[in-house]
């Protein structure tokens, strides 16, 4: 079950980075599953510009995919970064799909990670008026918004 063995991992990962006033927390929220830190310090779980929490999701993903296969998926948060993040992605994606309806152009959105694209792939996704592309590569990869191609 993926709820003790994430318990497990996150209570061994904090015990090892020696990290004091840590809370865990696992649960699981439309077929994904949540593994939330709560610490009095989280900066040190996040990082800068979120490249730690970055990291950690990756390494969980990881161990979660090795035990229990592809369709387990989880996300990894501390002190509800993540929420507040697809909270900021979402409204970042609504202003620029407004502006994509307002000039009839697409739109490039900086370069963001996997995570963060998916994010914004997902906020976008009913818009039937708008199509969502993820072009580039490596760290320059990021979404393109189009208006919808009228069907003739």
């Amino acid at each position: 079950m993926p709820k003790k063995f994430l318990d497990t991992k996150a209570q061994e990962l904090i015990k090892l980075l020696q990290l004091p006033e840590v809370e865990i927390s696992v649960d699981k929220q439309n077929d994904q599953w949540y593994l939330h830190f709560q610490t009095p310090n989280p900066g040190v779980l996040i990082g800068q510009h979120g490249r730690t929490i970055a990291a950690l999701q990756t390494i969980f993903s990881l161990a979660v995919l090795n035990h229990f296969g592809p369709e387990e998926r989880i996300v990894v948060d501390v002190n509800d970064y993540r929420q507040r993040q697809e909270e900021h992605l979402n409204n970042f994606a609504h202003q620029a799909a407004a502006r994509v309806r307002e000039t009839g152009r697409a739109v490039a959105m900086p370069p963001m990670s996997a995570f963060e694209r998916r994010l914004v792939h997902l906020a976008l996704a009913k818009e039937k008026d708008l199509t969502t592309q993820s072009d580039g590569e490596g760290k320059e990869r990021h979404i393109v918004i189009r208006p919808q191609p009228k069907k003739s």
